[in-house]
């Protein structure tokens, strides 16, 4: 279990049980709505949304390019005629 899980149990744990059913529901409600969500994603989509390692990595790239933290590779060019199975 993360710390930051465990901080959340022992603040759970200082609530009234009504006020832990109210949290609770609303964690339900959020999951619900994401997976939903999810749902819209096509399927050869979903598996980045589903892997926060990879997700992570995309959201970098793109605030590199915001602000500018770029730099070329250089030419692919030698890999365009690369045969590719599908």
């Amino acid at each position: 279990m993360s710390g930051e899980v465990a901080i959340a149990i022992e603040k759970l744990k200082t609530l009234s049980a009504e006020q832990q059913r109210e949290v609770l529901d609303f964690i339900e409600f959020l999951q619900a709505k994401t997976q939903r969500q999810l749902e819209n994603v096509p399927e050869q989509e979903r598996w980045l949304w589903q892997n926060p390692t990879a997700i992570a990595a995309v959201q970098r790239g793109i605030e590199q390019v915001r602000t500018g933290d770029r730099h070329s590779l250089g030419s692919f060019a030698q890999y365009a005629d690369l045969e590719i199975e599908d």
